[in-house]
């Protein structure tokens, strides 16, 4: 996966928000364009029932278990990322200097 091949925890959250994009954007039928890493799904207009289906793809693509409710409320689509990879099961391994 692309995002285990991320060089910082930054950019790797970076990843998942830019896929969090394109998966709203096909969900809400709304351009991409619309949507930035400082977005929060429900400004986006996801509501729950949306929101089971993009915890389902969520899931299954990124290997992350999340309740409804952690998408509802999280600040932002990065920050939501970022929870996204706390509870994942892909494994990273950034790098660093030294």
């Amino acid at each position: 996966q692309v995002v285990s091949a991320a060089p910082t925890p930054r950019a790797a959250e970076e990843v998942v928000a830019s896929s969090l994009i394109k998966k709203l954007s096909a969900i809400l039928l709304v351009s991409e364009e619309d949507l930035d890493f400082e977005s929060s799904v429900t400004a986006c207009g996801l509501d729950s029932l949306n929101a089971i289906e993009l915890r389902n793809w969520i899931s299954k693509e990124l290997l992350a278990h999340l309740q409804v409710l952690e998408l509802l409320t999280s600040d932002t689509l990065l920050k939501l990322a970022g929870l996204i990879l706390q509870k994942s099961r892909i494994s990273l391994d950034f790098k660093t200097d030294g």
